[in-house]
């Protein structure tokens, strides 16, 4: 049970509503941050056009970017991001191997430098708050530093989900 009122779509203004229906055309429910996030609408909207960009838009494969949410929801301690994106990660192609790893907050046996270097990088951000010059020298030097960018904004944005999905206790309901 939610800490704060999950808002149905019937108890939204006219732009609220607008944007329910906006985040339900785009990605096929309402689950996870969004019904929170809905009691500060302007907020949404921002917070919805970055997590478009980040999640559909980047340099990166869906396989990396799911790779990268994943380090997120686990060391964010996050059970209903991870529960969203285990099988978005899966279909990514990021291998069950890798996935159950982190799953179990293991470090995985990667097979792919890029994943490798994507872990090391995005490990050290979450843990430390900062990443020393090797690795990211490693990371700009594997995937570019538009790719660096981005994968630090998807650290970023996804650890904001989680702050959300965790303070407020929010469930794994998809209903539409």
């Amino acid at each position: 049970m939610s800490r704060i009122a999950e808002l149905q779509r019937e108890e939204l203004d006219a732009e609220g509503q607008h944007l329910y229906d906006e985040i339900l055309a785009a990605r096929g429910s309402i689950a996870g941050p969004f019904r929170v996030w809905l009691h500060s609408p302007e907020f949404t909207r921002r917070a919805t056009q970055l997590g478009e960009f980040l999640r559909y838009h980047t340099s990166l494969s869906p396989r990396l970017s799911q790779l990268v949410i994943l380090i997120t929801a686990r060391m964010q301690k996050s059970d209903v991001e991870w529960t969203i994106h285990d099988p978005l990660a899966r279909k990514a192609g990021l291998s069950a191997d890798v996935i159950q790893a982190l799953r179990n907050d293991g470090k995985p046996s990667f097979d792919s430098d890029e994943e490798r270097t994507i872990y090391n990088y995005c490990e050290q951000l979450h843990r430390t708050h900062t990443v020393d010059r090797k690795t990211l020298h490693q990371l700009i030097e594997a995937l570019g530093n538009k790719a660096a960018v981005e994968i630090t904004g998807l650290c970023g944005y996804y650890t904001m989900v989680a702050m959300t999905l965790n303070a407020f206790s929010v469930g794994t309901q998809a209903d539409a």
